[in-house]
């Protein structure tokens, strides 16, 4: 069993003989259970692959979910008039895949630098996860320009992406959260960092305001977040609290939170915590549900 391969914690299935592989490639393209029994025997080819490239900021599972659709992508185009040899054909396809998926990401993330160094500036979800409140109090101002642009100004669906990333979330688990795929999850990511380097420069510049129309974030002190929900936007609001609060997740986390309300905000106030965004994320998700 050491040399047995694992995703998500299930054991996978062992790879076909060449000859019941042989024979299941021949029948592929008149069968969809031939088809999925072909991925499912094979997809320890895309573990392989995952765990070769993977590394602090890439999962396992992120990349052997991407893997796969390199797998899928051999199964179609597989030939014997082209190809002998499957695995190795599908381990081509397979690692193509994710070095695409690499280089978008690389891409992705040379956008969301404001600096040349090789660390992450504090447009990216590094600075809001850091322990150290000092770090975040000191460029306040500027969290604050950025969130209030992401709760304002995004499309719901890059902004709840964005902040589920801010708290530790994988794309996929982003992706079953907001029920779309992980691709467009990575794509929407993209997207917001985009936009908000180029909001930022834009500020920086000219000195550009945010017409606050849904949240306003802001950082009061050096103990905790406070968010202004507009009435407006947020209907059944103490009904959406009271229900994400007694969700079991936040019952095991115990954020503590004060809340209150004017004639046209909820006020919500929260301790310094990737949790709390995860509060606020699940909030805006609930909300949107319901409206």
């Amino acid at each position: 069993m050491s040399n047995s391969l694992f995703l998500n914690n299930t054991l996978l299935l062992q790879p076909l003989s060449t000859i019941d592989e042989v024979e299941l490639l021949n029948s592929v393209s008149q069968n969809t259970q031939v088809r999925d029994e072909l991925i499912v025997r094979n997809l320890h080819l895309a573990v392989e692959q995952a765990i070769k490239f993977s590394n602090e900021y890439f999962s396992i599972e992120d990349l052997s979910s991407i893997g796969t659709i390199g797998l899928i992508k051999a199964i179609d185009t597989f030939s014997f008039k082209n190809e002998s040899n499957f695995s190795l054909y599908a381990k081509k396809c397979i690692e193509n895949e994710i070095r695409m998926y690499l280089t978008h990401c690389k891409n992705c993330s040379k956008m969301c630098s404001l600096d040349d160094t090789d660390e992450m500036s504090f447009v990216d979800e590094s600075l809001f996860c850091t322990t150290n409140f000092t770090d975040v109090y000191s460029n306040r101002d500027l969290i604050v320009i950025i969130m209030n642009y992401v709760f304002n100004v995004l499309p719901i669906n890059n902004s709840l992406a964005f902040i589920y990333n801010i708290c530790k979330k994988t794309q996929k688990e982003i992706g079953n959260k907001l029920g779309v795929t992980q691709s467009y999850i990575s794509k929407i990511l993209r997207e917001a960092h985009k936009r908000i380097k180029a909001f930022v420069n834009r500020a920086e510049k000219s000195n550009e305001k945010i017409f606050i129309n849904k949240i306003y974030f802001s950082i009061p002190n050096e103990y905790y977040f406070s968010f202004s929900f507009c009435k407006e936007k947020f209907k059944n609001f103490n009904e959406i609290i009271n229900l994400v609060l007694s969700e079991e997740e936040f019952e095991k986390l115990q954020i503590p939170y004060d809340f209150s309300e004017d004639e046209e905000s909820y006020i919500l106030k929260v301790p310094y915590d990737v949790d709390s965004f995860l509060l606020i994320a699940e909030l805006l998700r609930n909300s949107v549900a319901c409206n």
